[in-house]
């Protein structure tokens, strides 16, 4: 099968490099949109050209081992260290962020578990709506402990994230109520201001969280493309990648 050449193009969401029928496109803003990953893949389109011209097809594949092999592997290893990095953040912050602020007595979370686990469905809906951040550490911390539907277990974690940041972050200190024609003498916090902000966090969090998946795919797509390119195995490409061939071309 002849050897396709290392082209790239440019799209809304980032660079593609392609060689045949395999392809990998490092979206804007992940670990992959990084310009020491992206210069050595645009000097690989380069080389890779000149290797077309100048060689022969059945030469080619030796050569980009030997030109190209070094050059693209430890670029995509250092980007997918990068994205490893990144998901074993946002999954610490996820796991700091799931630890109450203000935890409660072991009694107090039994008794309000059971509690909520004896009403009807609707009754445990309109309760998680209407609980304070002691009820829902209560049926969040540790688990779906209360036997919660899921998509109740959900609602629950969202209103707690947002209850738990605001008191984790004392951050009803820094939206005082203004005062207003209606209520000129304002006292306390501006529960609207205090929302807004806890919920904007959470939105970052929660494609914080989704990245991980993406990254995955991406990274799982360089692999295949690399293994392509070098005509290799993925598993092959892999310890290329992460270094764990004693063997790979200079």
């Amino acid at each position: 099968m002849k050897i396709q050449p290392i082209t790239k193009t440019e799209s809304g969401r980032g660079p593609i490099y392609q060689s045949g029928g395999a392809s990998v496109l490092f979206h804007d803003g992940s670990p992959f949109d990084s310009d020491p990953l992206k210069r050595a893949f645009d000097l690989a389109v380069e080389r890779d050209a000149e290797l077309h011209n100048d060689l022969l097809p059945e030469r080619i594949s030796e050569a980009r081992q030997r030109t190209l092999g070094a050059l693209m592997s430890r670029a995509s290893g250092d980007a997918i260290n990068a994205a490893r990095l990144a998901k074993s953040e946002a999954i610490a912050a996820d796991a700091r962020q799931m630890e109450p602020a203000r935890p409660i007595e072991h009694a107090i979370g039994v008794e309000l578990r059971e509690h909520v686990r004896a009403l009807p469905i609707a009754d445990q809906a309109r309760w998680i709506e209407q609980t304070n951040l002691e009820g829902l550490t209560a049926i969040v911390d540790g688990g779906n402990r209360a036997a919660l539907e899921v998509n109740l277990y959900d609602r629950a974690r969202e209103r707690f994230w947002i209850e738990n940041w605001i008191a984790r972050h004392n951050a009803e200190s820094n939206h005082p109520a203004q005062p207003s024609v209606d209520t000129v003498l304002a006292t306390g916090p501006d529960h609207a201001a205090l929302r807004a902000e806890a919920e904007g966090y959470l939105a970052q969090h929660r494609e914080r969280m989704a990245s991980i998946d993406d990254n995955e795919a991406i990274a799982k797509r360089l692999v295949g493309f690399l293994a392509a390119v070098f005509d290799i195995t993925p598993e092959k490409a892999l310890d290329r990648i992460v270094g764990r061939d004693d063997a790979q071309a200079a």
